[in-house]
């Protein structure tokens, strides 16, 4: 029987975002690939995570620091002021159900993903799971229709 694994799951060759960057870059990154995690790397490799609800908390921020409401985010707001750490990682050989009682356990959305040389090849998300979970109800569905 073949069990599925971090790799039958995830997104290869995620998105990054340097450490530095401001958090406008990384929204318009966000929308443009239509991503709800950034990767975010510094010098010393991966250093931190970065979802939509950041953005959401960096704009809320915004809001309440200019007594007005935003229209985007401003220059001076960095990634490094939002992102969370540290960043959990799983390798693409370990099972699927074993990322999933890991982000449960760390009660995050995403993992890091690592090859066997321990490099970062890819990203899983609770997204992931809901759409391979949505994929298997509509086999069912259609089964017994």
């Amino acid at each position: 029987m073949h069990k599925l694994k971090v790799r039958d799951l995830m997104t290869s060759n995620p998105c990054c975002i340097d450490i530095d960057e401001n958090m406008l870059s990384a929204s318009r990154l966000m929308l443009e690939k239509n991503f709800k995690h950034l990767l975010i790397t510094g010098e010393d490799g991966l250093v931190g995570i970065l979802s939509d609800r950041d953005v959401h908390r960096a704009i809320k921020a915004s809001r309440s620091e200019h007594h007005v409401i935003a229209e985007s985010l401003s220059d001076h707001m960095k990634v490094k002021d939002f992102m969370n750490w540290p960043v959990y990682t799983i390798s693409e050989d370990s099972s699927a159900k074993f990322a999933l009682e890991q982000m449960m356990l760390q009660k995050v959305s995403a993992l890091a993903v690592e090859d066997t040389d321990r490099k970062i090849s890819g990203i899983i998300t609770t997204d992931d799971f809901l759409g391979y979970l949505m994929v298997q109800m509509q086999k069912e569905d259609d089964l017994y229709a």
